[in-house]
């Protein structure tokens, strides 16, 4: 992924894109969205919600985590153990959601 880290979410799905060499119209058909949607996340016009956040990161082959917050998973180079141990976006939702509405994205 890009060496930096752009400061916002739309800004991080237009550089990953372009990195993918994707067009909008592209993403959206990849990721179930519209090319305005797709637009208006980019301008940042409006924020994607998490289902799209999702979808997003698997057209964009990147992690959630980097999408939404602009920062990598923490990792300790173990596998998966089944425990339900690993990080979840929904539990930093709140977060997410609270910052965006003060502008802090």
């Amino acid at each position: 992924m890009t060496a930096d880290i752009p400061n916002n979410i739309g800004a991080r799905i237009r550089a990953r894109r372009i990195e993918l060499e994707l067009s909008q119209e592209k993403l959206g058909e990849l990721s179930g969205y519209l090319q305005c949607q797709v637009s208006g996340w980019e301008r940042g016009a409006n924020e994607p919600r998490m289902k799209a956040i999702r979808a997003l990161c698997g057209a964009l082959k990147c992690d959630p985590t980097w999408l939404a917050f602009g920062t990598e998973p923490e990792t300790d180079n173990e596998p998966d153990d089944g425990s339900g141990q690993e990080q979840d976006l929904d539990a930093d939702r709140d977060t997410y959601l609270h910052n965006s509405s003060k502008g802090n994205r």
